[in-house]
């Protein structure tokens, strides 16, 4: 999951072309971030359909993340007990897809939504540079600002990525859900 989330991220970062490309960069991740989020987590689910499998898929990208961008900064080291907080939505997922009710779509619907608007805390401290050159008037993320900015902008831009990240999720989970039925009726 890391590693794709990470491909788009250097895709596009690199492109430096201005206000213009900051707001498509800042879209496609509000679109492609939640998708791959809720893909990936669901599709765990959804392999086995047993309750744990999408909470250890969710905290070993978390504890990837944490060893890998949170804890090597100094300056972030007090935000780590906020980014654990990811795993709440993961396990409550979890949870209610395990559940008898899971049958529904609804359910379905509701964890792949759950899950896309996760995305914006899952990538901190990362999503803090892409989000940071949309706002009309973007500082310089240092290493000591990083948590200071990101938690600026979330009132900001959250409101603005809320409903398309909820529908790229759905968009995941329902993608996911029809990969893994095709792949339960192929299996020998």
């Amino acid at each position: 999951m890391e590693l794709a989330a990470y491909y788009f991220y250097c895709m596009i970062i690199f492109q430096n072309k201005g206000q213009f490309i900051h707001v498509v960069r800042g879209i496609f991740f509000g679109i492609a971030f939640p998708f791959i989020v809720s893909f990936i987590l669901c599709s765990s689910f959804g392999l086995t359909k047993r309750f744990g499998i999408l909470s250890i898929t969710g905290t070993i990208f978390i504890v990837v993340n944490l060893t890998t961008a949170l804890l090597p900064n100094k300056y972030l080291v007090t935000t780590i007990p906020f980014y654990i907080l990811n795993f709440i939505p993961i396990l409550a997922m979890d949870a209610l897809l395990s559940s008898l009710s899971a049958k529904t779509k609804i359910v379905n619907y509701i964890a792949g939504a759950v899950l896309g608007v996760t995305f914006f805390t899952l990538y901190y401290p990362l999503i803090t540079h892409t989000y940071n050159e949309v706002l009309s008037n973007p500082q310089s993320v240092w290493p000591s600002l990083t948590s200071s900015i990101y938690f600026g902008m979330i009132g900001k831009i959250y409101p603005l990525i809320i409903i398309p990240a909820m529908t790229t999720g759905i968009l995941g989970s329902i993608i996911s859900t029809k990969l893994t039925q095709l792949r339960s009726r192929t299996k020998i």
